[in-house]
């Protein structure tokens, strides 16, 4: 498919380009590589949803990132992550990094790079968990029937138990899979091989404070 540079510049990058006058070469470079209309399509909705949320954040750009040349190389990972990318799920992932990185006081472009090639080799189960270990009481609270607070009457447990409590829907192998692929990107400490040692009955605690620095980091940057 070939693909109208101008039409894409003037209908769905109005507002990011104002913000950030330099991109137009990297968008120019990413609709050069686009040869289907699939690939059209998930570049023109990127480019939509990017510009209508800086257009609203535009005062909180950080100006001297976005006209460094190494934002553009940035863009231009991001938007051709993008466009190759299957699902939407990744898709808005991809995004939601460039747009937290570009409103930051202090970004650093290999945060972001290390961010964008993380969603690339995470899934959305690993995504998933990776947030409730974040911050398990807030998932648990939205629960049906949630992890019970510690009390007199609740002797001892597993982090399996609860981790199954908190995701019913899951089995414990599925757990201890996504586990393992979370510490393999060292996003989590190493607890998988600890899921059914016995605690004393502690509630959440014994599966909060889980993740590393670096997984804190990316939890930060997708979650915006």
């Amino acid at each position: 498919m070939s693909v109208d540079k101008k039409f894409v510049l003037s209908t769905t990058a109005k507002a990011l380009l104002n913000i950030i006058p330099y991109a137009g070469g990297s968008v120019a470079s990413v609709i050069g590589d686009i040869q289907a209309e699939r690939k059209a399509k998930r570049f023109q909705d990127f480019m939509e949803a990017l510009s209508a949320e800086l257009e609203v954040l535009k005062t909180q750009v950080n100006t001297h990132f976005v006209n460094q040349a190494d934002f553009l190389d940035i863009f231009e990972l991001t938007a051709k992550k993008i466009i190759s990318e299957r699902t939407e799920f990744k898709r808005k992932l991809y995004k939601d990094v460039l747009l937290h990185a570009v409103v930051m006081e202090q970004p650093n472009y290999d945060d972001v790079e290390q961010c964008i090639r993380l969603i690339e080799n995470t899934t959305e189960a690993n995504i998933f968990l990776l947030k409730i270990l974040k911050d398990p009481d807030e998932h648990n609270k939205n629960l049906t029937k949630p992890v019970p607070k510690p009390s007199g009457n609740m002797a001892t447990t597993t982090r399996r138990k609860i981790l199954v409590q908190l995701i019913p829907t899951w089995e414990g192998g599925f757990i201890k899979e996504n586990l393992k692929d979370l510490e393999f990107l060292g996003l989590v400490n190493e607890i998988s091989g600890s899921l059914q040692d016995v605690f004393p009955y502690r509630g959440l605690d014994i599966i909060s404070n889980q993740l590393t620095p670096k997984g804190e980091r990316f939890v930060r940057y997708i979650q915006g």
